[in-house]
């Protein structure tokens, strides 16, 4: 398990170093890599020994995009050192600046591990306030009435869509933030993408697929990250483990007899999503009916994130898919399930390892 964890690391290690702009890429040399116990830290740049020590608990115990997130932090580090000469401080100006070329979470040290739980201990009251707000309508939406659901769901949209807004009103100036969702993968099917479109489009974050080591394969796959501000993060990763649960639940119920293959669940996915699209794109609209002044300042929200998203990737770059033959037949049933799915199960917070996870 350590060796294969030690080969992702290396692996992990020569992409990011390659993709640093040429004058620094070759100021930096592979270091060690050493997994072993810590009490007080899950990661160490050792500038004596050119080594980068990780917690044998986080490698074993937290998903991989946490280890990858401690790793960027831990070569920030490192070309601080090498190519920037140094610091004044552990995490001053030239280390910020090292992870905002690496792409690298400042805050992947100390007592948290990824970002994930870094934002679950997160006090903000105001935040506080909007999420409880946003549990209670998600509860309400467990009710047996799919009238009163609909109301839930629907509210819990406006509400979100108010509070940008609302943030924006008051001039407050945006913090964004990065987090990964979902495992790493060495391919996206196209409900992935389609799943990443709606997260974009209706939750208020931004989404980019980023290299990331796939364990299980020994391979660099990729994996998706989302950014934005703390309680839209939040949302939208309940929102994508969400649509997996329901996906797969549908998926299991329509095809029992077994009669489909993989490829038609696919299709029935992107159904699914697409049906649960036409809900948010009709409350979309109502809300954004009630004024010009609401519409310029959502676009307003639109522009700060994607500007933060380019100063954090200067070099992103759009894919687009191949289209391929899709079961009409299958597709429809997913669309028809997708128009029945109601965000109904309130937010809980996670055991510390996986962010934000679906009450069972």
């Amino acid at each position: 398990m350590e060796k294969r964890v030690t080969e992702g690391l290396i692996s992990e290690w020569q992409w990011a170093a390659h993709n640093l702009p040429g004058k620094y890429r070759g100021q930096l040399n592979l270091p060690c890599f050493e997994i072993r116990e810590m009490a007080s830290a899950w990661g160490l740049w050792q500038r004596d020994r050119k080594t980068i020590v990780l917690s044998r608990r986080l490698v074993t115990q937290f998903p991989w995009l946490s280890v990858r997130e401690v790793l960027l932090h831990e070569l920030a580090h490192q070309l601080t050192d090498e190519a920037f000469g140094g610091d004044d401080s552990p995490h001053g100006r030239r280390f910020h600046e090292a992870c905002q070329l690496l792409g690298a979470d400042p805050k992947a040290s100390g007592d948290s591990p990824s970002i994930h739980q870094w934002i679950e201990r997160d006090q903000d009251s105001d935040k506080d306030r909007i999420l409880s707000r946003v549990r209670k309508l998600l509860a309400m939406g467990q009710s047996n009435s799919r009238h009163e659901a609909e109301i839930a769901m629907s509210k819990v949209h406006e509400y979100m869509a108010k509070h940008n807004v609302s943030l924006q009103e008051c001039g407050e100036k945006p913090q964004f933030f990065s987090m990964g969702i979902g495992e790493p993968a060495l391919r996206f099917t196209s409900e992935k993408y389609a799943m990443i479109s709606l997260l974009r489009e209706f939750y208020f974050v931004s989404t980019v697929i980023v290299p990331a080591y796939v364990l299980s394969a020994a391979k660099m796959g990729r994996a998706i990250e989302i950014g934005g501000r703390i309680e839209n993060l939040k949302m939208a990763g309940y929102v994508y483990d969400f649509l997996n649960g329901a996906i797969a639940r549908q998926w299991a119920v329509f095809n029992e007899a077994e009669r489909f293959t993989k490829h038609h669940k696919t299709d029935f996915a992107l159904g699914m999503i697409q049906g649960f699209r036409e809900k948010l794109e009709k409350q979309k609209r109502a809300f954004l009916e009630t004024g010009v002044a609401t519409l310029a300042l959502v676009r307003q929200t639109e522009r700060e994130l994607n500007a933060y998203l380019r100063d954090r990737y200067p070099r992103l770059r759009s894919i687009s898919q191949r289209g391929r033959m899709i079961d009409s037949g299958v597709l429809g049933a997913g669309v028809e399930a997708g128009r029945r799915t109601v965000l109904s199960k309130p937010i809980e917070h996670g055991t510390g390892q996986r962010g934000l996870h679906l009450k069972a």
